[in-house]
């Protein structure tokens, strides 16, 4: 009988089934911590985007572009796309705090979705779900930012797994069709860079990857199909900009290739001691510090160990990446770039852009989680690359056991924590505007 389930679950078709029953556990826990700890999810930059939903619903009294100029923060696309959307949460359900959540939640639940599909089409059934179960019993941090309706770093996490699923499709099951999923991958890249300007690692770690894979990228057809997808992607931002004259290529105000270019390197040892050591395990929430390091402990075992077994496939990487500045150029032979090396590149990518970068992590004047967010695009990928990891393991049973149950131990104590039964439904009938 147990066998018999094994086949079921682990079989490449009923995939549906299997993702419909982790989606109602997704939704379950997230939903009973939505429910009773809206005060303490509480984020009033949130409210303007239910403005928005409202003024469509009751009839907007400016060209919905121009409630761009009012926002809050300088999110171009996110913040419109967000009120947009929360519009049929208000038929629904009402005008009301919760509604607005439900929107940030429906971008989680799609991360969750996609990242599912991506593990077991391009590594294994088995990895697929211990990931989900990852995404499901996370730490509480995560579970924080996937209630939060910003039409920002959240839910750019959707379109970074969207892109890089797209992405692999391309290069790793054949070319003979790949230019539709190349035009594909520039609308949801022009329209993520839109929705978010901090989706530019993503597209800094999918030119590079594909610079890596592809060396005269630049003179294949399929590089300029897909410019123009990204050039329609990004097309309402172009729109924007020329009607209205504002930068759309800003993040809080700044410009982000300006950014780039004066990044501060005087900082940058001092800025990723910080990072590794204290604000990454800080940032896991789980109440008690000793608990942030021992899942930050298990994540770095994954992953280094996830480095040292694809190191050869590393090294390539990164020699062809920087052939620009070398000019020694590295054979590509067939099978020398694994899957899994791929997603190491994207953390070590994210690392340094932080380290790099001028934004600061701030739990001290923020709400803790919100002093944290700019590690939301990080958090997937101790997940995904943990998952993994297990799998590569998985013939050592008890230690899989023990490394798997510490993991789902944690984020299942630190989901419960945040649950509050006596507090349950208190908050329904709050509103969701300002």
């Amino acid at each position: 009988m147990v066998e018999k389930v094994k086949q079921a679950i682990f079989k490449k078709n009923g995939g549906f089934w299997i993702v419909a029953g982790l989606v109602l556990i997704f939704l379950g826990i997230r939903l009973a911590v939505l429910f009773s700890q809206v005060d303490n999810l509480y984020e009033e930059e949130e409210l303007y985007r239910g403005t928005i939903a409202r003024e469509i619903i009751q009839g907007p009294l400016i060209p919905l572009w121009e409630y761009l100029d009012y926002q809050v923060e300088y999110f171009p696309g996110g913040t419109l796309v967000a009120g947009i959307l929360a519009v049929p949460f208000f038929l629904l359900f009402g005008q009301t705090y919760i509604s607005l959540k439900l929107v940030g939640l429906l971008f989680a639940l799609g991360t969750f979705i996609v990242w599912f599909y991506f593990l077991d089409r391009f590594f294994s059934r088995r990895a697929a779900l211990i990931s989900s179960l990852l995404f499901i019993f996370c730490m509480p941090f995560y579970t924080k930012m996937s209630l939060i309706t910003w039409g920002a770093h959240p839910e750019a996490n959707f379109f970074s797994a969207l892109s890089i699923f797209i992405f692999y499709r391309i290069f790793f099951c054949g070319k003979s069709d790949s230019k539709p999923y190349l035009f594909l991958l520039g609308i949801v890249s022009g329209f993520a860079f839109w929705f978010v300007q901090t989706y530019l690692l993503t597209l800094a770690f999918i030119l590079i990857s594909w610079f890596v894979l592809e060396r005269r990228m630049l003179l294949k057809s399929g590089f300029y199909i897909f410019v123009l997808g990204c050039i329609i992607g990004f097309g309402p931002g172009i729109f924007y900009e020329l009607i209205y004259h504002k930068g759309v290529f800003s993040i809080n105000g700044d410009n982000v290739f300006l950014e780039l270019a004066l990044c501060d390197l005087g900082s940058f040892l001092p800025r990723l001691s910080a990072l590794l050591t204290r604000d990454l395990p800080d940032s896991f929430l789980f109440g008690w510090g000793g608990l942030n390091y021992l899942y930050y402990l298990l994540f770095l075992i994954a992953f280094g160990s996830l480095f040292w077994f694809n190191r050869k496939s590393l090294s390539v990487f990164l020699k062809r990446a920087i052939y620009p500045i070398t000019l020694r150029d590295v054979k590509l032979a067939p099978g020398s770039l694994s899957r899994e090396s791929l997603l190491l590149v994207y953390p070590l990518l994210f690392i340094l852009a932080y380290a790099l970068s001028s934004y600061n992590l701030d739990p001290e004047h923020w709400r803790d989680y919100i002093g944290y967010r700019y590690m939301i695009p990080l958090v997937p990928f101790i997940f995904l690359l943990c998952a993994i990891f297990l799998e590569r393991i998985s013939g050592k049973k008890l230690f899989f056991r023990l490394f798997l149950s510490l993991l789902l131990v944690l984020g299942a104590a630190g989901n419960l924590g945040l649950i509050s039964l006596k507090k349950m439904g208190w908050y329904f009938q709050d509103k969701g505007y300002s």
